[in-house]
């Protein structure tokens, strides 16, 4: 433990009793902002096996190090495997949770003069909701795939969020405001087509 406070995962009380530090909180899932999920997520073994196959991605051709261990992508497996999807979208939910509780607390005047913003492989809409709910002037829109649309809108959204299936490579609908989280595998397509 006292490692453990050292790197400040925990805060040492009186009488060898210890508390949660700021970055541990996160880790609890009863917080709304919990990045317990991701972590699962992270640590689910799909996701170590393609940690522990990096070195065969470095030396092969395989597009990214998941498919170097699966021999497809994450999206080919998630299709095939319900329970890993279910996992894999958890984590991406929590850690969308956490960057727009971020986003709308500290960095609010992004919005400010907009009146539209498209999240574009937003998913279940987590982090657009968040957004939305904040911002309720901003009309916003989660760019997806049509299967993944069809399922998140139908969880319930509030009024100025919108779910429009498609790919972000044939088309973005227009916005003030563009948000791209994270889409490596997308950058690796965008540069394989040019």
């Amino acid at each position: 433990m006292r490692v453990l406070v050292h790197a400040g995962c925990f805060a040492k009380q009186e009488d060898d009793a210890y508390a949660l530090a700021p970055w541990s909180r996160l880790l609890v899932s009863s917080e709304h902002t919990a990045a317990a999920p991701f972590v699962v997520g992270m640590l689910h073994p799909l996701i170590v096996q393609s940690w522990h196959s990096l070195g065969a991605w470095f030396h092969g051709r395989a597009p990214t190090p998941f498919a170097a261990a699966h021999g497809k992508g994450i999206f080919e497996t998630a299709r095939e495997q319900p329970g890993f999807v279910a996992v894999f979208n958890e984590a991406m939910a929590s850690d969308s949770r956490l960057v727009g509780q971020v986003l709308v607390k500290k960095h609010a005047g992004v919005f400010e003069g907009a009146r539209s913003m498209v999240d574009v492989g937003g998913c279940t809409g987590t982090l657009a909701a968040i957004v939305a709910e904040a911002f309720p002037h901003l009309k916003c829109t989660v760019l997806d795939l049509p299967h993944v649309v069809a399922a998140a809108a139908a969880a319930g959204t509030p009024n100025n969020l919108d779910f429009v299936g498609g790919n972000m490579f044939d088309h973005i609908p227009s916005a003030d405001i563009m948000l791209l989280k994270s889409r490596t595998k997308a950058a690796t397509v965008l540069c394989s087509r040019r």
